[in-house]
């Protein structure tokens, strides 16, 4: 493939619904949009969204990432993969991974564009539809929390993320009233956001044993993931890391060490710099049978998009946390996904299946 031409064009949108985690309340999104066009008139699209607060990415720096000075190496030579086309760029893009993700899922749409698959195909499918969960911030009262939950189950949503990790003794209080207001069959798993000790880790598991919670993603601070190591078998299978894993690096250095800090990997483009680099993780979570969830920041449809191709070319996906696009108070693209129920389907269109606003 040779690429003949590279826009860059960034946004910021407002969130319809701001929402509170342990450490931050969330507003806005910034999308940073890569279009590439092909020698054969070919175009892939891609899109990032830089989170300072979680990765220590800034707008600046992923469009730094990205300027004309980096992408020329992209159009004066022949690629024979997306792969290839990422590796020229590598060592400059690296220390901005939602600038690394709007290239990657470029390249990935437009080499999916030219053979003629939707991603997922291209990629190699192992899914067809998953039920993606929609998250609850942290609210101020139980009323206000089941009020959104009720929202989301006439909305057909079956799978809820409630945020915790202010207050270990209210966190309690709150995932027992939501599991007993919400239907039986609703899956249901929280995210402390950093906020926890180990220790309340542990108690929060105790106090919640019998609701069947399918897993607590990143109680520790990712500085604290050290302290994963010393929960049991049985404590442990209820982990899945997402802070704690920003990386390859980081899964290489646990399988290194021969010890999983967690039995979920929670994936997202924004930490890991995309599909090229999200690979690589699923390969070490794949050897060592080690679920994965594909999850997101506040993006763009475009970029939640490229998310849900991969996870159904994962054998091991178990779980998608790909609601980011859904309180955009606008986008700037269309399509990617069709929602029905609760489960995500892919389009059946070339590449990402998005088309720009």
């Amino acid at each position: 493939m040779k690429i003949v031409d590279i826009q860059i064009s960034h946004d910021t949108i407002d969130l319809t619904r701001p929402y509170a985690v342990a450490f931050a309340t969330m507003s806005d999104v910034k999308i940073v949009t890569v279009k590439i066009t092909t020698e054969t008139g070919i175009v892939g699209y891609g899109t990032g969204s830089p989170v300072e607060i979680i990765t220590g990415e800034t707008l600046d720096m992923a469009l730094t990432a990205l300027q004309e000075s980096t992408l020329k190496a992209l159009t004066s030579q022949e690629f024979a993969t997306p792969q290839e086309a990422l590796a020229a760029v590598a060592d400059q893009i690296a220390v901005a991974p939602s600038a690394s993700s709007a290239l990657d899922s470029a390249l990935f749409d437009a080499f999916a564009k030219e053979a003629g698959k939707p991603l997922a195909d291209y990629l190699g499918r192992h899914h067809t539809a998953l039920p993606t969960s929609i998250t609850i911030g942290i609210k101020d009262t139980i009323d206000e929390m089941l009020t959104e939950a009720q929202e989301y189950i006439d909305r057909g949503f079956r799978v809820i993320k409630l945020k915790l990790g202010k207050d270990l003794g209210m966190d309690i209080e709150f995932t027992r009233a939501l599991k007993a207001a919400v239907p039986e069959n609703t899956v249901l798993y929280v995210d402390p956001n950093q906020g926890y000790t180990v220790d309340d880790y542990r108690e929060f598991l105790k106090a919640t044993a019998d609701l069947n919670i399918a897993f607590i993603e990143q109680p520790v601070k990712a500085e604290d993931t050290e302290s994963l190591f010393t929960l049991s078998p049985e404590e442990k299978k209820f982990v899945c890391v997402d802070e704690s894993l920003k990386s390859i690096k980081d899964a290489q250095v646990w399988e290194e060490r021969g010890e999983f800090p967690a039995q979920v990997f929670n994936i997202k483009f924004m930490k890991c710099g995309g599909i090229a680099q999200a690979t690589e993780i699923a390969k070490v979570a794949q050897r060592h049978n080690i679920d994965l969830m594909l999850g997101c920041m506040d993006e763009s449809c475009a970029s939640i998009a490229a998310a849900l191709h991969f996870a159904y070319a994962q054998p091991n996906t178990k779980y998608i946390d790909l609601d980011g696009s859904f309180d955009l108070e606008r986008d700037v693209f269309a399509g990617g996904f069709e929602l029905k129920d609760g489960y995500m389907h892919i389009l059946d269109k070339p590449g990402l299946g998005v088309e720009p606003v």
